[in-house]
């Protein structure tokens, strides 16, 4: 199974578990074609209760085991057009749900043989999200807002929205999903209708929406092509990040926000510190498209022609010059009874680690 083949590869420990630690300190792995990879443009994660891993990508649906990618054909039930996944949620039943640009929505279950079906709905979908109901919403891309409620009846189209055009879909706590738009601020429907975020919008209407993200402390975060905003209460304030256009948000187990964006890497934010990881630091390139985090809590970064990133962190630490120890290279290595580390270079002195700082 799944999770047993985690095992070898220290997935269980959380990419965001210790805000303490640099982002620079976690483990980058990168899966491309090479590695079985069907794309390397990724636009999508997501894992079932069973522990698989599927990756949508421009060239078709895979799954992961923790070893290896496996395809996983839909070109059958797609009738030979092109097997472009551009969304991926699993639904309250466990099933997998791919959004295709073809158009059409798959159904997948299963585990040794995958069984894949096609649900009626006549556009390209671009976005979903299942509410807390078991609803499945559908975002696309100048044909607006749908719901299903269910496998038997034809999707339904949500009347009065802002904009054909629905450029980010989350799950709303209080029920029903947040819908984000190009340059039309956000709304959000209940389950029974349409309302509109005020006074944000007025903030955000000539910005272009990319992500919408409810934390559990009840802020709401939004990813923009102009940069990243949070809604508290009455006010809505622009984060200062240095990226302009925030693509996908996520908050960890442990209460931290990444965020990834499309030329600027990955972004952590732990309360008021910010850190960014980038290709200096591993990542293969700075356009990315998706964060996830799994059950085993490492992160999942999709990129925009780099292939899958795995983040996470292993037994051991790494401590580098990012961290404050001289650029030159380490010769001895004390522990003294206190349980600082001294460490000796060749030509950058003597360092002291004690704890997370370094001296």
């Amino acid at each position: 199974m799944f999770l047993a083949c985690l095992a070898g590869l220290s997935w269980s420990a959380a990419a965001g578990a210790d805000c303490s630690r640099n982002i620079t300190q976690y483990r980058v792995t990168t899966w491309q074609t090479d590695d079985g990879l069907p794309l390397d443009t990724v636009h999508a994660t997501a894992q079932t209760p069973d522990g698989f891993l599927w990756v949508g990508t421009e060239s078709g649906l895979a799954r992961f085991d923790g070893q290896r990618f496996v395809p996983v054909g839909i070109a059958a039930v797609l009738e030979e057009a092109p097997e472009y996944i551009q969304a991926l949620v699993v639904d309250g039943h466990g099933r997998l749900l791919a959004g295709t640009s073809s158009p059409g929505l798959i159904g997948i279950t299963g585990t040794a043989a995958p069984e894949v079906t096609l649900l009626p709905t006549p556009f390209a979908i671009e976005y979903l999200a299942v509410s807390g109901n078991g609803d499945v919403w559908m975002g696309t891309r100048g044909q607006g807002l749908w719901r299903r409620t269910g496998d038997a009846g034809a999707p339904e189209l949500i009347e009065d929205t802002a904009a054909d055009m629905i450029t980010a879909l989350a799950p709303r706590r209080a029920g029903g999903v947040w819908i984000g738009y190009p340059g039309a601020g956000l709304q959000w429907h209940d389950g029974t209708g349409l309302h509109r975020v005020e006074p944000s919008v007025h903030a955000l209407e000539n910005t272009y929406v990319e992500a919408v993200l409810e934390t559990r402390d009840g802020s709401l975060w939004v990813g923009t092509r102009e940069g990243l905003f949070r809604h508290r209460g009455e006010h809505i304030e622009h984060i200062e990040t240095g990226s302009s256009y925030v693509s996908s948000l996520l908050e960890d187990d442990n209460g931290a926000i990444w965020a990834a964006t499309a030329g600027d890497g990955l972004l952590r934010l732990c309360g008021d510190t910010l850190t960014r990881l980038t290709t200096g630091e591993g990542l293969p390139l700075d356009a990315l498209w998706h964060v996830h985090q799994d059950a085993e809590g490492s992160l999942w970064i999709s990129t925009g022609g780099g292939g899958l990133v795995h983040l996470s962190i292993g037994a051991a630490r790494p401590v580098t010059f990012r961290d404050g120890l001289p650029r030159q290279p380490v010769l001895p290595v004390m522990e003294a009874r206190d349980g600082s580390v001294w460490v000796g270079t060749f030509g950058g002195g003597i360092a002291r680690l004690q704890g997370e700082r370094v001296e």
